[in-house]
């Protein structure tokens, strides 16, 4: 089942990987469930390289490519579901996005 973009605004994460996350919902889950989608520090300087090394850039990143990263997001979650050895965010699965998950 594909991922759903709930809009929820993007969280700095400061612990290892650094990166942004938000939530997504599972699509056709009932009741809804939701999956934190955490994009790593690393993927995000993928996507945008020009941009310089902070916080604010890769939140920029994040808002510039938001639609990528859901979509990377989605088939991922498809593909291979959640690692549960990737923890939890308020009893919820992480999902991690990185470099190699975008195209």
């Amino acid at each position: 089942m594909p991922l759903i973009s709930v809009g929820h605004e993007p969280t700095l994460m400061t612990r290892t990987p650094e990166g942004f996350a938000f939530w997504m919902t599972i699509a056709g889950k009932l009741p809804v469930d939701a999956v934190w989608v955490w994009a790593t520090a690393e993927c995000l300087r993928e996507l945008d390289p020009s941009k310089r090394n902070d916080a604010d850039a890769a939140l920029e990143v994040v808002n510039m490519y938001r639609e990528v990263i859901e979509n990377a997001a989605s088939a991922k979650f498809d593909r291979e579901g959640t690692n549960p050895a990737d923890g939890l965010q308020e009893g919820r699965p992480i999902l991690f996005v990185r470099s190699d998950d975008v195209p």
